[in-house]
């Protein structure tokens, strides 16, 4: 090696060795900390890892990670450090325990980055220390409950009255919270090391590395969290991690079956009997499939089949992870796929003749196929007729049904992005991703099918990363975090029994933890006390739209998606009320009562404990019950504000703080704690004319 390659290459180590890392610093002054709207199971094993960089100026509690179950202080944990010292205390949690403060034996040196974790075992009640990945103290603990939710980063709640817990001060990065006591090996292994955030066993993620305006990511769900304006990020050249590819794609996933063992019989079964019916001879269905086991018989993907010609089925088949085709007595078998992972999948019928494409390559085909149409009717997924009945056991993303034979460069073009639905010749599409509930939308033509039978299993896991259309515009809305610490003031209140609330809303994951209210995510809210005759919601629960009037209950319908706008409303008259998807009405309330509304002021995404989770615009109250054509006439238009009876209107379209700028006339402007995301902007059209105003110009 010459001398020239020599200083090349000191100087590119020298350069690697200072290169600079961005990471989060508090000045710690207030005492919110960073919001985490996850929950780990009651008395879970756990480990809790981070990068810390503490000032030797710290007097009070540095408080890294702290979570109770409520507003008490009933099973709460908190890891912090204290003059040095690194500590885990956990309250009593009902009869019988009593809190808990374990200690390390090792100290955290001040000024200088340092790795510290810990990490209990529920099976053993042991718990462990690590500083830098060595042993810092061990030892057993009496086996009290941590029911930890309502989980902080860098803070301590100011409502259980301990002021001196203020937020973290000085630095800290790549945060991580396990749902399983890793070994010391484990921590030293990966402890330089970014995570991609789909490691198996991590419940939470913040490498705390970038921040967009006042959000950062936590990776293992995409969530947002707001940060206080008490944290800045700035570069530490002393911090180095060693990057990892960039973390995979996590979503909601459909499992159409709830059972993957055991015996099974036709009430095991799922069923999706959808509004499309293929025809003719010509056809094309597509999407992506991910197969967790291989079966000893047939795993049903779909069929338009009975008895007679033209009888067509898809399945995995017997024995084998290869996808097949059965027409009137003929099959077309395609290779095996890989287990655990996603394939893009393609049947083309043309005629006689059928070919299977894998991930855009062809891969097998048959064209000895009967010529003749296929059978009139619905095509239906997760199901086999009755004597070949099985239930699925498979995943599936993105599917699309055509009404013609695509072609491989069709196939290789579209295969990565997400279809618009106004494709020609498209006649299905079902993303399976609405994340709860048991109505799927056929997003060409905005038909939500009903799956029958077992009801479905929703989990979080990876998915294929399909990019949205180049042709897509985005715009900023204002985004709520689903954390604790979002929430729209709108400073406006319903005063009248008559009324009407719209919103379009673009939910970006529906949680089924305790913390998120059976899965409840608030967009409008008046509401006093518990026993209130006149308190009022509007949310989407459980992903259907819901309405809830003083005692009366909850009452919603519908399927209001994930990642998707939807237009929600609901008018009240008297003491009925209708609710609006889309202009569709999909439930009503006829016993509301005839109480005056709550005496609070209307906020927007907020519940007791968490928020809306996802992105909000456009969002209108009405002091008068609009119906059902006035709803579907207006809901695709921008309004000026001076419409009659409008004493609400955000638009929620631009970056001003926490300003929410009311646009309805003699409005009230209100106060917006989220953060704003760009987004696929809403389908709305334009402005709606002003009522009884006509502009001339010459």
């Amino acid at each position: 090696m010459d001398r020239t390659c020599r200083l090349v290459i000191v100087a590119l180590m020298a350069a690697m060795a200072g290169r600079a890392e961005n990471v989060l610093s508090g000045d710690g002054t207030v005492t919110n900390g960073i919001g985490i709207a996850q929950q780990l199971a009651a008395n879970s094993s756990v480990t809790i890892e981070a990068w810390v960089k503490i000032p030797s100026s710290s007097r009070w509690k540095e408080n890294i990670i702290w979570g109770a179950y409520n507003t008490d202080a009933r099973g709460r944990a908190d890891l912090f450090v204290k003059n040095g010292v690194i500590s885990f205390f956990m309250a009593a949690n009902g009869t019988g325990t009593t809190n808990e403060l374990l200690t390390a034996t090792e100290t955290c040196p001040c000024d200088v980055w340092t790795h510290i974790a810990f990490t209990r075992d529920t099976d053993t009640y042991r718990y462990a220390f690590y500083v830098n990945g060595a042993a810092a103290g061990s030892g057993a603990t009496s086996g009290s409950q941590w029911m930890a939710r309502n989980m902080t980063v860098g803070s301590c709640r100011s409502y259980l009255g301990e002021t001196q817990h203020t937020l973290f001060a000085g630095s800290i990065a790549d945060v991580r919270i396990w749902t399983v006591a890793r070994t010391a090996q484990e921590i030293v292994s990966w402890k330089d090391t970014r995570l991609t955030g789909g490691e198996s066993g991590l419940a939470a993620y913040l490498p705390l590395d970038a921040v967009n305006g006042n959000l950062t990511v936590e990776r293992v769900t995409g969530e947002l969290l707001l940060l206080s304006d008490k944290w800045r990020l700035g570069e530490d050249a002393t911090l180095s991690l060693a990057a990892t590819n960039a973390a995979p794609r996590r979503g909601w996933i459909l499992n159409p079956c709830a059972r993957s063992s055991g015996s099974w019989s036709d009430s095991d079964k799922t069923r999706l009997e959808t509004d499309v019916t293929l025809t003719g001879r010509t056809f094309t269905v597509e999407g992506w499939i991910c197969l967790p086991y291989k079966l000893g018989r047939l795993n049903p993907i779909a069929y338009q089949y009975a008895s007679g010609s033209g009888r067509f089925s898809m399945e995995v088949a017997r024995d084998t992870l290869a996808l097949t085709c059965w027409f009137s007595g003929k099959s077309c078998v395609s290779s095996e796929l890989t287990l655990g992972e996603w394939t893009h999948f393609a049947l083309v019928r043309n005629g006689s003749s059928a070919t299977w494409y894998l991930n855009g390559r062809t891969d097998a085909s048959v064209t000895s196929f009967q010529n003749v149409d296929i059978l009139n009717l619905p095509l239906t997924f997760f199901n086999l007729p009755h004597n070949l009945g099985a239930p699925a056991f498979l995943l599936l993303h993105e599917v699309r049904a055509w009404q013609r034979a695509l072609t491989q460069s069709e196939i290789v073009s579209n295969m990565y992005s997400y279809a618009t639905g106004s494709e020609d010749g498209l006649v299905g599409c079902w993303r399976f991703t609405e994340s709860t509930g048991t109505s799927i939308l056929n997003r060409v033509t905005g038909v939500h099918s009903a799956i029958a039978g077992v009801l479905p299993v929703w989990t979080v896991g990876t998915v294929p990363s399909l990019s949205k259309s180049p042709l897509t515009e985005t715009a900023p809305a204002a985004s709520m975090t689903g954390s604790f610490y979002t929430l729209g003031n709108t400073g406006t209140r319903v005063t009248s029994k008559d009324f009407t609330l719209e919103a379009w809303v673009r939910p970006r994951m529906f949680q089924t933890t305790a913390l998120h209210d059976a899965a409840q995510h608030h967009v409008f809210r008046q509401y006093g006390s518990y026993s209130d005759a006149g308190r009022f919601i509007l949310s989407v629960r459980n992903g259907q739209a819901a309405f809830l009037y003083g005692n009366s209950g909850w009452v919603g319908g519908g399927c209001v998606p994930c990642g998707e706008w939807s237009h929600l409303a609901v008018s009240k008259c008297g003491t009925a009320a209708a609710i609006y998807v889309n202009g569709e009405k999909v439930a009503e309330n006829a016993r509301c009562g005839d109480a005056e509304p709550s005496a609070e002021d209307i906020t927007l995404g907020e519940t007791n404990n968490t928020n809306f989770d996802g992105a909000v615009r456009e969002m209108r109250v009405w002091s008068v019950a609009l119906d059902q054509a006035t709803i579907r006439k207006r809901m695709a238009k921008w309004l000026r504000g001076n419409e009659s009876n409008l004493v609400g209107c955000w638009h929620l379209d631009g970056k001003d703080g926490t300003k929410m700028k009311n646009a309805a006339r003699g409005g009230v402007d209100g106060i917006l704690v989220a953060g704003w995301s760009d987004v696929e902007v809403p389908p709305l059209d334009g402005e709606n004319p002003a009522e009884g105003v006509t502009i001339l110009i010459r």
